[in-house]
């Protein structure tokens, strides 16, 4: 896998385990992003993977493993409630997007960031349509969140210190 070292910043690997307990890497993927603070991954088919990387430069960067090693779509979030030093990047000062969770299908996808949104995304809607909802909006970023087994209860954490269920 080339890198393209002018937009590439991070690197995130797919390794194999071999029948010998040993690992290969197999897929190299490209992001942007300076810092990561989720990842996950969801499997799409038998041998390919969706991958999101999310970022503290608000951003998510979503991954089809079967269509190479750059993104297929960038998940923004807005500007930060967190005030970070100004004379400090933003992908350097900023806790991004922190929450990052599937929902019940692999179509169905969730973030929640420094902007205090938790947002709703389609991942396999068409690029430019894959905005589903803003969730919910609160005073403070989005620090941590999970779902309850069956995707029908959220619980989100802000970086205030507040706890929310939905």
């Amino acid at each position: 896998t080339s890198c393209d070292s002018a937009k590439t910043r991070t690197q995130i690997r797919i390794f194999h385990q071999q029948d010998t307990s040993t690992f290969t890497n197999v897929k190299t993927l490209d992001c942007p992003a300076i810092d990561v603070n989720e990842l996950t991954v969801k499997a799409n088919s038998l041998v390919e993977c969706f991958v999101t990387a999310s970022c503290t430069n608000g951003f998510t960067y979503v991954w089809d493993t079967a269509r190479g090693d750059q993104p297929l779509h960038a998940l923004q979030h807005g500007e930060t409630l967190d005030n970070p030093d100004p004379d400090v990047p933003l992908d350097v000062g900023d806790s991004g997007v922190k929450f990052a969770a599937w929902g019940r299908s692999s179509d169905r996808f969730y973030t929640g960031g420094s902007d205090g949104v938790v947002k709703a995304w389609n991942l396999k809607g068409a690029s430019g349509s894959i905005f589903v909802k803003d969730v919910m909006s609160i005073s403070g970023g989005i620090s941590t969140g999970v779902f309850n087994d069956d995707c029908s209860k959220l619980l989100i954490g802000d970086a205030t210190g507040k706890i929310y269920f939905l």
